[in-house]
């Protein structure tokens, strides 16, 4: 298309593709001779860089299986100044020749990336991830304290197991999470809590909630062994690495230069060391004694703000945690500047030009692999290859809330700019105007004297909005609903004035004058009509007796359920109300009656709370929950109505139905009351018409009333007083004449 449009030439796709191939060959090299290559660049980068370690595996015809490379500045680096820390990961090559790249990466002081050994193999398998650490120790050897993070690839588990045996093997918790499938926001938040908790005791709260929330994942991170992914169970030091980012960055950096041939590959890791070391070389060059790194001082000024109000006290007087001793220095010295001076002070050098290397007869001959199978289409730039057992990510677009696409690709014509706020931008700015409207005074100069009247809401004059009072026997006001309701009025007049109309204490549960067991809606009867939606056609005696083998059903059904029902067992949807609010409640603090902040329990023997919601719903709420929790309640369930206890629904299904006697054995009886349809209501009226009309006495049979019927001219017309009409209306209506008194 380029060449169609800046110089009017036409070839074929087939053309121009062969001389995209030919201008890549021209400026990377081919890459069949990069294999041929590889040896002689290995042989000047070791000239180059004292102590550098490569390896070559091939087959028994010579042709190239893997290769290994650490480089000696990155191994000294690692074994000298930085924590024993290596997260390791694989990533597919573009090129001609598919192969995996597998990397092996440390974190220095200052959380910085530093690539210690790579490789190239022909897949991730346990051979060659055995034999790619395998080399790896050689040239770090036993490491005391070594910890290898990784994705849970039963190959890469393999090889750690065989190779570092004495080593601590976890998993990327962020792996973990995909593979469990953990999509809503407050499972990822839990998860996450429950991987970074420091204690047993905080670990086992919120592993519990998970198990609750999603039995599915909780089984698959038992399987998983707690002791591999959690902070709280792992038996040696993770070094507070909790995924392994570090080398997926690595990853996504070789995005583009896994296309290339493999030397240049090699040389591109190179590069990547030489420059980053020069550029961390002279960051840290005139670096003072105990002075700590950015990124942990960063750490360290958060917790000193998180700690600012906190109560220090004696050892005797202990509450919760205890420093031991502080003799030993507060931070350890991988996160000094001084130790990353010693870091990058390795100098790194770079090969000689390949157009003098001379040709050995003393080094590895190596042929390109074979390629065995080619992978249909274009080659994959994009799209990463998803990690084992890890599941599709949804994609939905930011800007239209479609699934599909994102909001980079997306097409959908843009709303104007006033409906284009977010609905969460429109309530702030409604809640800024609640005071100002609604106490009737004058736009405010500043926005901060409206934003000072939405945060202290009782500056508000409810006489002014018309919302009715509830009685003194319902409590105290939720300040919360008055400025709701003012929000509707300022956002939408007239929906104000409907609900206004229909009175507040009808739907609204802050002014309900009596108690409306939290039900709001009408959906239960709704559920019913939904389920009569196609018995409704048949005749109504077959709808009646639809209805009794509903109940029966539906009694018998529950009755076995409850039948094995404990004293003050609370039901399945109470337990998880209760449940739901425990765990909101988990970080609430709770006070005496004397410092009262918002909420009040008043008395847990009658279930009543400042906030109205333990009376309305017969359920404990989440202030109840909260003080059970600190007065050493093991269990809220006996803080519940007798409606939500397993006996009273074993009680309540106790009756039996029974099923009416078949059609076939009802017997005729005369005392029953007798219904006839509309229909024939309206015959036998019709039928009694020319005798009633006529003043003659009643028919001694029906046949003589239904001839009489079915030929009215028989019937004497001036004996009934009806008028005969002009000629000029037409035809008299036979009907309308027998059916007028």
């Amino acid at each position: 298309m380029l060449l169609q449009k800046y110089w009017v030439t036409y070839i074929s796709y087939k053309k121009a593709w062969r001389g995209k191939q030919l201008a890549l060959q021209a400026t990377q090299g081919c890459p069949k001779a990069s294999y041929e290559q590889l040896p002689y660049y290995f042989h000047y980068l070791k000239l180059a860089n004292e102590g550098t370690v490569t390896h070559i595996d091939t087959d028994d015809e010579g042709r190239f299986k893997q290769c290994f490379v650490a480089f000696s500045v990155a191994v000294r680096s690692f074994l000298r100044f930085m924590r024993p820390l290596l997260i390791i990961d694989a990533a597919h090559l573009k090129g001609r020749y598919l192969s995996t790249n597998l990397a092996a990466v440390a974190m220095d002081g200052n959380n910085q990336i530093i690539p210690i050994a790579t490789g190239v193999t022909h897949g991730e398998t346990g051979e060659s991830w055995t034999w790619f650490l395998s080399k790896l120790k050689e040239c770090i050897g036993e490491v005391p304290g070594l910890a290898i993070i990784s994705d849970r690839h039963f190959a890469i588990g393999l090889a750690c197991k065989n190779v570092f045996p004495n080593a601590f093997h976890g998993y990327c918790c962020r792996h973990l999470m995909m593979n469990c499938n953990m999509q809503s926001d407050r499972l990822k938040g839990l998860y996450w809590k429950t991987c970074k908790a420091y204690t047993q005791a905080e670990f086992d709260r919120c592993v519990a909630c998970i198990r609750v929330m999603r039995p599915a994942a909780y089984r698959k991170l038992e399987d998983a062994g707690f002791e591999k992914w959690s902070r709280a169970y792992c038996p040696a030091n993770r070094y507070n690495y909790m995924t392994s980012n570090s080398v997926e960055s690595i990853n996504s950096l070789t995005r583009e230069v896994r296309k290339v041939p493999i030397t240049m590959l090699m040389d591109w890791y190179r590069q990547l060391l030489q420059r980053w070391y020069c550029d961390r070389r002279a960051k840290y060059e005139d670096a003072l004694d105990e002075e700590v790194s950015d990124w942990e001082t960063t750490k360290i000024y958060d917790r000193i703000l998180k700690s600012v109000n906190w109560t220090v006290k004696g050892i005797h007087k202990m509450n919760k945690y205890e420093v031991k001793d502080n003799r030993r220095g507060l931070v350890k010295d991988w996160f000094l500047r001084t130790t990353l001076k010693n870091t990058y002070s390795g100098m790194f050098n770079p090969t000689l030009d390949v157009a003098t290397w001379e040709t050995r007869d003393d080094l590895q001959v190596v042929l390109a692999p074979v390629i065995i199978k080619r992978q249909a289409g274009r080659p994959k730039n994009k799209d990463r290859i998803r990690s084992q057992g890890e599941e599709p990510v949804k994609k939905q677009c930011k800007r239209c809330g479609a699934n599909g696409h994102n909001r980079g690709s997306c097409n959908v014509p843009l709303v104007t700019k006033k409906r284009c706020a977010t609905r969460k931008m429109r309530s702030l700015r409604a809640l800024c105007r609640v005071p100002r409207i609604a106490s009737g005074k004058p736009r405010s100069s500043t926005r901060n004297e409206n934003l000072n009247n939405a945060a202290h809401p009782e500056s508000t004059n409810q006489h002014s909005m018309n919302v009715p009072t509830p009685p003194a026997s319902i409590g105290m006001i939720n300040r919360l609903s008055q400025m709701c309701v003012a929000c509707i009025r300022v956002m939408r007049p007239a929906a104000y004035r409907k609900l206004e109309d229909a009175g507040f204490e009808k739907w609204y549960r802050a002014y309900c004058p009596a108690n409306r067991y939290n039900y709001m809606t009408s959906n239960s009867v709704k559920s019913i009509n939904s389920l009569t939606r196609e018995v409704r056609k048949v005749p109504i005696t077959m709808l009646m007796d639809w209805y009794r083998q509903l109940l029966q059903r539906w009694y018998c059904d529950r009755r076995a359920k409850y039948e094995d029902a404990l004293d003050e067992e609370v039901s399945d949807w109470a337990t998880t109300k209760i449940y739901d609010r425990i765990l909101k409640s988990v970080n609430w603090t709770v006070k005496g009656i004397h410092k009262m902040n918002k909420y009040e329990v008043k008395d847990n023997r009658r279930g009543t709370c400042s906030c109205r919601k333990w009376q309305l719903s017969g359920l404990p709420c989440g202030h109840v929950c909260a003080m059970a929790r600190v007065t050493g309640l093991t269990s809220v369930e006996g803080l519940v109505k007798d409606w939500f206890l397993r006996t009273t629904l074993k009680n309540t299904y106790s009756g039996m139905f029974n099923p009416t006697l078949d059609v076939a054995t009802w017997e005729t009886r005369d005392d029953l009351q007798r219904c006839a349809t509309r229909k024939m209501r309206s015959l036998r009226a019709l039928c009694r018409v020319p005798r009633i009309a006529s003043g003659n006495p009643r028919s001694s049979t029906r046949n003589e009333n239904l001839n009489n019927a079915a030929h009215p001219e028989s019937t004497n017309q001036h004996s009934m007083n009806v008028p005969t009409p002009p000629a000029s209306i037409g035809m008299i209506n036979r009907l309308s004449q027998m059916s007028t008194p």
